[in-house]
């Protein structure tokens, strides 16, 4: 399998060559900049959690056939939500909520956070949504796509993520509209006393 050490190799060349040519560009103090690379950044988080580990052995993914293994896939909005909630309390399982819910949440907060910051003033809302959305629904096609091609569901294809990460974007954009500027604001009163 192609797991998280591979990937976090991978993405911190990337990111090293990126702040590489930021500071030769003189570009780090630049909020645009910055802001760019917190959306590259948090691209990079998502694609690692959503797609690794991968399994590129034959043996091991004919083996995940044989045995029937797989996830199922689901497109009625809130179904596996109300699942998840369900079987959290009866088996006292809530560490699954904070992973399946909480986890898609909080994955697309960082994303319109930085997203707030990059986009132009107009329709900004609007925009950073639309992005969380593409951005959702690209990672769903994706795992669709990676599990045609295995020819076995090893991510699940939920349109209940789609929801949670979209949730999670207008959290993170409520944060930058309106929480940062309250913190600054803050922030301004006690060092001018």
């Amino acid at each position: 399998m192609i797991g998280p050490r591979f990937i976090a190799i991978f993405f911190a060349f990337v990111l090293i060559n990126f702040a590489f040519i930021g500071i030769i560009n003189s570009d780090l103090k630049n909020k645009q900049y910055l802001s760019l690379f917190g959306c590259i950044f948090s691209l990079m988080i998502i694609v690692s959690v959503c797609f690794f580990p991968f399994p590129f052995q034959s043996s091991l993914i004919e083996s995940m056939i044989e045995g029937n293994e797989g996830l199922s896939n689901n497109f009625i909005p809130f179904k596996s939500i109300v699942l998840i909630i369900k079987d959290a309390i009866a088996y006292k399982t809530y560490g699954t909520i904070c992973y399946q819910i909480f986890g898609n949440i909080i994955l697309f907060i960082p994303l319109s956070f930085s997203l707030f910051y990059y986009l132009k003033e107009n329709n900004k809302f609007f925009k950073v949504l639309c992005c969380v959305i593409f951005t959702s629904t690209f990672v769903e096609v994706g795992q669709y796509f990676v599990n045609t091609v295995i020819e076995v569901n090893y991510r699940s294809v939920d349109i209940d993520d789609i929801i949670l990460n979209t949730l999670g974007g207008i959290i993170g954009f409520c944060f930058a509209y309106s929480i940062i500027p309250m913190f600054k604001n803050l922030l301004n009163k006690i060092t001018k006393k």
